[in-house]
């Protein structure tokens, strides 16, 4: 790869990633960073190593741009940031990559692809597993029809998130605008378990670098912490091929279980189970026999950098970029803006003074990941029959709520 030259925007929170990846274990003299955009630099634990390496730092792009200029920009700030500085970053000259979800809003896309027009730049989103060589495999094994049809795929989180959790960062967790106005909608669909979902849509895309939209969905949202948004997520979707996908998440559990998945199709089933001691792949052929591949995570933020850096060169295809993350966000849209939020008897939410949880939660939602099932065919008592939104034209439920 030629040299290329990074500017880090956000080195505190998930942003610290891609600083130590740039700064302890690639290669400097390949990848320098050549500036910092973050107000609150100073707080990242790694602001020693930034100031050891004499990497300036700034507060706004405008003044990075103004004395210097990056191959790359790395954005990795709150939601209702991106937009702005992806687009600021293209204008002076740089590629981006931006840590997902890339916008908040359909609505939001429109002149991030008009700047992409007029200056060439290329975007890619942060949806790690489709820069998994893993996952890739996996895809190319889908699109060869190695497989053979897609019957059901299914995803199931259980990830414990404290006061701490909803209040970093000035307290955007969970919200639907800051404190300025711009809209942020976070929710654990949206942000935490977010690849999750896309996982699946990108997966049954008909393209390397394209993922399936659903066409309908069933879903019921449920709150225990005190948010504007949801805290848990159970929905059956559905491509307009028929094939149904089964979601289930919450972070209002004292119990951790890391994601785990089922793809079934005529002729395998794929299962991930990152909760396993090396979070390995499974694939279990119909005839009896069995292929292990590594975890898609094995590589972390380096797969996401290093393909985005091929990307920009030309020696990579663009597969995860604003087009590929279209039914994701079109899918929790939808979900905001049809789906009534409900809040959980307060009889089975317990407060430990460092978190809040859903009594029985975790299992309830297992047990739906094991069955096939949602909630309310389960008959649990916090639950409530789930909405069914259309999603044929994603066009049609982009201002309801948030316009």
């Amino acid at each position: 790869m030629k040299q290329t030259s990074t500017l880090l925007v956000g080195v505190g929170g998930y942003g610290r990633t891609y600083t130590d990846l740039l700064l302890n274990q690639l290669d400097k003299s390949q990848f320098p960073v050549v500036g910092v955009v973050d107000p609150f630099a100073p707080q990242s634990p790694l602001f020693d190593r930034i100031t050891q390496e004499k990497i300036p730092c700034y507060d706004t792009l405008e003044e990075f741009y103004q004395e210097h200029q990056a191959d790359l920009a790395v954005i990795s700030t709150p939601i209702h940031l991106h937009a702005g500085q992806v687009i600021a970053a293209m204008e002076q000259g740089s590629h981006v990559l931006c840590e997902k979800p890339l916008v908040p809003r359909l609505q939001d896309l429109a002149p991030i692809r008009e700047t992409m027009a007029r200056t060439g730049k290329q975007l890619s989103v942060g949806f790690q597993w489709s820069f998994s060589d893993v996952m890739l495999q996996i895809k190319r094994s889908v699109l060869a029809g190695d497989y053979g049809a897609p019957l059901r795929l299914r995803s199931y989180t259980s990830w414990p998130r404290d006061f701490v959790y909803y209040s970093r960062g000035g307290g955007w967790a969970g919200k639907y605008k800051s404190q300025d106005g711009s809209f942020i909608l976070d929710s654990i669909a949206s942000n935490a378990t977010a690849h999750y979902i896309h996982n699946m849509l990108f997966l049954l895309g008909d393209a390397m670098d394209s993922s399936a939209p659903l066409a309908k969905l069933a879903a019921g949202l449920y709150r225990a912490n005190a948010i504007d948004t949801y805290d848990t997520v159970a929905f059956r979707g559905e491509t307009a091929q028929g094939v149904p996908l089964y979601f289930y998440a919450t972070h209002a559990s004292p119990f951790n279980t890391n994601p785990t998945m089922s793809y079934e199709f005529e002729r395998a089933t794929v299962t991930v189970s990152l909760f396993a001691p090396d979070g390995s792949v499974v694939i279990h052929h119909r005839d009896g026999s069995t292929e292990q591949l590594p975890s898609p995570n094995d590589v972390g933020v380096s797969s996401k950098f290093l393909y985005t850096v091929g990307q920009i060169q030309g020696e990579n295809p663009p597969y995860c970029g604003i087009d590929t993350i279209v039914p994701h966000l079109a899918c929790v849209n939808a979900l905001l803006d049809f789906v009534p939020i409900r809040n959980f008897p307060g009889d089975l939410v317990v407060n430990t003074g460092q978190q809040i949880y859903v009594k029985g939660l975790y299992l309830d939602l297992w047990r739906c990941f094991e069955e096939g099932k949602l909630p309310s065919q389960l008959g649990f008592p916090w639950a409530v029959p789930e909405t069914p939104v259309d999603l044929t034209d994603y066009h049609a439920f982009t201002g309801k709520l948030f316009a």
